[in-house]
């Protein structure tokens, strides 16, 4: 069984990607984007809805590289392009046990060379490293997306 721990842990990743700030933006609101990078290495993505707007919902279906299916969701609680998005994240498990809400805040600015990306994922109740593993390996299947 996973520990909880008790003080909740933040995780933020930031990186710098060759590309224009919308271009970079817009692969966190299309469907089709999102199920590209979306996961730890060697996730495959089969399902997502993405309805980018305040209030709007997102989910997106999976298996992970463990060969766990699952399901990500929330809703987007600030939208702002092509600036920042903040949005709720809930893990459900094939068997419908959710994890503990968490909140997403993902930022974009401009840089001489393209786009910094910064994602702070807030009230991690367990496996932290995980989180910052899995928001790293989405970072370069983003860039690995951009290069193709």
């Amino acid at each position: 069984m996973t520990e909880t721990l008790t003080i909740p842990a933040d995780v933020t990743v930031t990186r710098d990607i060759n590309a224009p700030v919308a271009r970079v933006f817009a692969l966190w609101t299309d469907r089709e984007a999102v199920m590209s990078w979306f996961g730890m290495k060697g996730t495959v993505n089969h399902a997502c809805h993405v309805d980018p707007r305040k209030g709007g919902a997102w989910h997106v279906e999976g298996r992970s590289p463990g060969g766990d299916t699952y399901r990500m969701e929330g809703t987007f609680l600030a939208f702002d392009p092509p600036d920042r998005i903040v949005q709720s994240w809930q893990h459900v498990a094939a068997d419908g046990t959710r994890g503990n809400v968490t909140e997403v805040e993902i930022t974009f600015a401009d840089t001489q060379t393209g786009t910094r990306v910064r994602i702070h994922h807030r009230n991690i109740r367990h496996t932290p490293e995980l989180f910052q593993q899995g928001w790293t390996e989405s970072l370069d299947a983003i860039e690995a997306h951009l290069a193709a």
